[in-house]
């Protein structure tokens, strides 16, 4: 026998020998000490917790005992107690319980509101199926403060400061109620059947036959009211009184949803997916672009009303599902929190509702109209220049790209503009246009930067900025530059160098564009406007707008234009591109 063997079998006979039988014994004795605060004043908002303790209890043989506290009024027999409780996990030596769960004894024992009483509480221990009372009791002393003694399941608004007295609130959880409802200076007050409640003089919520003065109404005369039972605090919020329906591709309005009473926000629109070919799609989208949220302003910040993936790379798909319109409220990203568009409403007129409460839901709608809203192009402006001290120079004038569309490249210094035709003021509020005295500030160019590109388009509602950080001239055979330009002010770019023709082996080739780089990306070309790959330099003959510029998506032999004859074997050129010379985009090239 190996040495290893025999020690494994003296050691499993020692643990046969060692081990013994467990009997169950269930002996075991009660508290005989118990504790506690022995005065509480309740405050159900408090987070504050009173705890019951005793000593004194234990199984004979060392297990558990388990523990029931309970409650009576002063001078009763706990036959019939006012409230139950297992201890702690049920089985420690002590219980502990909220400021709520307290009051719910002092109202049970028939204390109202703001009054004392004394309560008796006990201890029954048990094992194996055998309970025994620990025969002590101790008193405490509950005082009840203001409060609610119970949570309703429903709300309604009510008093002369409610515009729409009896609207319902949305249940958002147990005890916390909202909703979105016009208001006026007046009195207020919160309604469940016959019960009602409203704010204290302590600011907490309180039942009984009175109101509270509302005087702090919104600017805009719309709020959001929370009424929080679990911490009897009541919550009013600023609410804008429109919605805007904007494509997360551009920021792009499509629909502008007016609030029209009850809670509901409603508008009409066009619905026009962006993709290749189509108007105002962006360069980089190369696909069917179809995703929207909601955006609005509350207390001054803008938020998302948008679904619940939040996921920048993807969006809540339409399966048919009510919870596909359910609205959460987000901050305002720019790819979370989206839907995917049902390509049925794809250029359709559309009716969008928002709806925060209905049957208790926060949602929203999409139907398909045979009105088509009138676009109004005559309202908008024919012309536009920039104005107030963050321009550039007063007065600059904006590029018209199309209608009530226009772009200027200008040095912003970060204080306030507006854009003005004629004797009109307009000015961006953040969502929209807004007609009459005022302004915005955009962010300042950064100091690295040559230019900021500001693109004002009053058909779709929106305002975009892209920084322009420099502009090159190159050549299309081999990506070099001809010259790099300095920003000269006004929308003005221009620049000095050596110009040579490309040699291709045997062949020579003098075709170039302009490339700015935008937000930091080679992305886009400055190039000719009519046809591709021209046969004539500029040295004669060539149509007036030859050296006219338009812009397009970066491609090596598209939209060039060809050197003059001169301009070739480093002869100083001088290429200077305007962004607006007489409500052009063009540039010209000198060769000394």
């Amino acid at each position: 026998m190996t040495m290893k063997k025999a020690i494994a079998i003296l050691l499993a006979f020692a643990a046969l020998v060692g081990c013994k039988k467990y009997v169950f014994d269930p002996s075991f004795t009660v508290p005989t000490e118990l504790d506690a605060p022995e005065t509480v004043i309740l405050d159900v908002s408090s987070s504050e917790r009173v705890v019951f303790f005793w000593s004194g209890g234990s199984a004979t043989d060392g297990g558990l005992v388990l523990y029931d506290v309970l409650f009576d009024r002063e001078g009763g027999d706990f036959s019939s107690p006012l409230a139950s409780f297992q201890s702690d996990r049920g089985t420690q030596s002590r219980l502990t319980l909220t400021h709520s769960q307290l009051n719910v004894i002092a109202r049970d024992g028939g204390l109202a509101i703001n009054e004392t009483g004394n309560f008796i509480w006990t201890v029954i221990a048990s094992r194996g199926g055998v309970s025994r009372p620990c025969g002590i009791t101790r008193t405490i002393t509950l005082t009840r403060g203001e409060g609610i003694d119970a949570i309703p399941e429903t709300l309604a608004i009510a008093g002369t400061a409610a515009l729409e007295a009896g609207q319902s609130f949305r249940k958002v959880e147990k005890g916390v109620f909202s909703i979105v409802t016009r208001v006026q200076e007046g009195d207020i007050y919160y309604a469940s059947g016959d019960a009602r409640y409203y704010l204290g003089s302590a600011g907490t919520l309180i039942t009984g036959d009175g109101s509270s003065s509302f005087t702090d109404v919104p600017a805009s005369g719309l709020a959001r009211i929370t009424v929080d039972f679990k911490t009897l605090k009541v919550k009013v919020e600023e609410l804008d009184t429109k919605v805007y329906a904007q494509w997360a591709a551009t920021n792009a309005t499509f629909v502008t949803l007016e609030y029209e009473g009850a809670g509901v926000f409603s508008g009409s629109g066009e619905v026009s997916f962006y993709g290749p070919g189509r108007p105002g799609t962006p360069s980089w989208c190369s696909w069917t672009e179809e995703r929207y949220s909601f955006v609005t302003t509350i207390e001054g910040t803008l938020l998302r009303w948008g679904s619940k993936v939040d996921d920048p790379n993807g969006a809540t798909l339409p399966d048919g599902s009510d919870d596909y319109y359910d609205i959460h409220e987000v901050a305002k990203t720019d790819w979370g929190n989206l839907w995917k568009m049902d390509h049925s409403f794809d250029l359709k007129a559309v009716k969008m509702t928002v709806n925060t409460n209905l049957d208790g839901k926060f949602t929203h709608s999409i139907e398909e109209t045979e009105i088509v809203p009138d676009p109004g192009d005559e309202t908008l402006p024919e012309t536009l220049t920039l104005s107030g001290s963050g321009a550039e120079s007063e007065g600059q004038a904006f590029l018209k790209l199309g209608t009530g569309q226009f772009r200027i490249y200008a040095k912003l210094n970060g204080a306030p503009v507006s854009f003005k035709c004629g004797s009109d003021n307009y000015f961006w509020s953040g969502l929209d246009f807004v007609k009459g005295e005022g302004n915005y500030t955009f962010t300042a160019t950064p100091d690295d930067a040559d230019a900021t590109r500001l693109t004002v388009d009053f058909k779709n509602g929106t305002v975009t900025t892209e920084v322009i950080n420099k502009v090159r001239v190159i050549y299309a055979a081999d990506f070099n530059d001809i010259v790099t330009l300095s920003y000269q002010g006004q929308g003005v770019w221009s620049g000095t160098g050596g110009a040579w023709y490309r040699d291709m082996g045997g062949w020579y080739d003098e075709r170039y564009y302009f490339i700015p780089t935008t937000d930091g990306e080679q992305r886009l070309c400055w190039g000719r406007k009519d046809g591709v790959d021209p046969e004539n330099r500029p040295d004669g003959g060539q149509s007036a707008d030859y050296f006219d510029c338009a812009e397009f998506g970066w491609s090596q032999w598209e939209h060039c234009w060809k050197l003059p004859t001169a301009a070739n074997n480093g002869a100083t050129t001088t290429i200077t591109l305007y962004t607006n010379k007489d409500g052009v985009m063009t540039h010209t090239v000198t060769v000394e």
